[in-house]
Parts: structure tokens; sequence; C-alpha cells
């Protein structure tokens, strides 16, 4: 089966919140949903072409694993919580994705599939 990626992308309009919002979603945000999701691997990056672009992203085992974290109270609790620490920061978009192949092997493909908005 093919690991399955969710990725969550948030815009912090406000210039000088980029440095609080980082730290918090580098020291709670991102430990805390990773061991909620139960996720392989967590990681985050900031857009070059759009300071204001954040972008988490968080590797499932297979759909099933990111179903059951979708459908789970742990998602509604870190979305709160987000909400709540940050209630100016908007959600740009919440998508999965899986990849077939390898990047190196032929006939590699990729599909995204929309299973929130935001």
């Amino acid at each position: 089966m093919p690991k399955v990626y969710f990725v969550v992308r948030a815009t912090v309009s406000d210039s000088t919140e980029r440095a609080a919002f980082d730290d918090w979603y580098h020291r709670e945000h991102l430990p805390d949903a990773a061991k909620a999701f139960g996720v392989t691997k967590a990681w985050r990056f900031w857009s070059v072409n759009d300071p204001s672009l954040h972008q988490a992203s968080y590797e499932f085992a297979d759909q099933a694993a990111l179903d059951r974290a979708m459908s789970g109270e742990a998602l509604k609790a870190l979305v709160a919580e987000f909400d709540r620490c940050w209630p100016d920061v908007t959600r740009t978009g919440r998508f999965s994705c899986w990849r077939r192949n390898s990047g190196r092997e032929r006939g590699t493909t990729e599909r995204v599939t929309q299973c929130a908005s935001s």
C-alpha cells in the first residue's frame, strides 16, 4: 500500500506574529499532531515565494491510518487548539495525497484528493 500524506497550509498574514507562530508550531503543535495521528513522519516549512505561507505535512502508513486520524477526536481537539491560539491565522487548505511509486521509478504517478476544506 502506498504511503499517504496529509498537508495543511496556513497563512500568517501578520508578519509580527510569524516568529511566535513558528515557535508554537515547532514546540507544540507539530509534535502533538504527530503523536495524536500516529504518523511515520511530520515536517513543515515556510514558502520562499510568500513568507506568510506555512505548510505542514504528515506521512501516514496507508489510507486507513489517515482515515482513522481524520475521523477521530484528536483532529477536532487539534483544530480547536489551533483556532484558540491563532484565531487570525487562516488555514488555506487541507488535503491528502498519495504517491504510487518512488520518484526514480518509471510510471511515477501522484494523486491529490480534497479531503476537507478550511
